[in-house]
């Protein structure tokens, strides 16, 4: 029951991308923390989700970078006006 209103919650609007997903991502660092424990390393719930916030910031930091390098980009090899 609650695994079904967890799926099927309809409160959900709008999208983003997957790399932006933070389920996505706990689930790598999961599938890499029990990669490296099998080697010996250990991985805290701490570091883990310092890990995906620090990598969400910095995914989005070069997005932004990149839109304003666009935008740059374009207007210096623009050769019409938009009306």
């Amino acid at each position: 029951m609650v695994w079904n209103n967890l799926i099927n919650n309809k409160s959900m609007t709008g999208s983003k991308k997957w790399y932006l997903s933070k389920t996505l991502w706990g689930g790598i660092i999961i599938l890499a923390s029990t990669i490296l424990s099998y080697f010996g390393y250990s991985v805290s719930e701490t570091d883990a989700e310092t890990f995906v916030d620090a990598l969400l910031s910095s995914i989005e930091t070069v997005a932004n970078l990149v839109g304003i390098v666009l935008v740059i980009y374009g207007r210096i090899k623009a050769t019409k006006v938009v009306k």
